[in-house]
């Protein structure tokens, strides 16, 4: 957990500095990111990519749509979003993959368990569940939910 703490810290500066638009109030704690990294794969930053029913690379799991639903982020400005690995090259840095994540959950914020309040709940269902989908029912058993839970509690959010 303790790595989830740490990786919030320095994520946080990555995000807030490219999405400090004015629009703080629409996005994640770094705490929340952290833990969404966590609860993804433990943080792991070796994590490379997997296919499972999808394709899902780096520390958050992001397939190439979540990606382009999030504006096709590019680790190097020179890179170019439409030339094959850019996707990869991005989403399995700690760094571009945390503005993936934010810009995603910043794109469809809302209210998912409709408790009145955006918590990072909200942002965990946007991020597991898709942003036209976090509404949808989870499992108390819910291995994701479970460890971002623990993570919420330890850094106290």
């Amino acid at each position: 957990m303790l790595k989830a703490v740490l990786f919030s810290a320095f994520v946080g500066v990555a995000y807030v500095a490219v999405f400090a638009s004015g629009q703080g109030s629409t996005l994640p704690s770094a705490n929340c990111l952290g833990c969404i990294c966590q609860a993804s794969t433990g943080c792991n930053q070796t994590m490379t990519c997997v296919s499972t029913h999808t394709y899902l690379c780096g520390p958050f799991l992001i397939s190439w749509n979540f990606w382009a639903d999030a504006g096709k982020l590019v680790k190097d400005p020179t890179d170019d979003p439409n030339v094959k690995g850019v996707f990869e090259k991005c989403v399995n840095d700690i760094f571009c993959a945390g503005d993936t994540v934010a810009a995603y959950l910043q794109k469809y914020y809302q209210d998912c368990d409709g408790n009145g309040a955006v918590t990072c709940h909200d942002y965990a269902r946007i991020h597991q569940l898709g942003g036209n989908g976090c509404t949808g029912a989870i499992s108390p058993d819910n291995p994701f939910f479970n460890t971002l839970d623990t993570c919420l509690a330890i850094v106290g959010e």
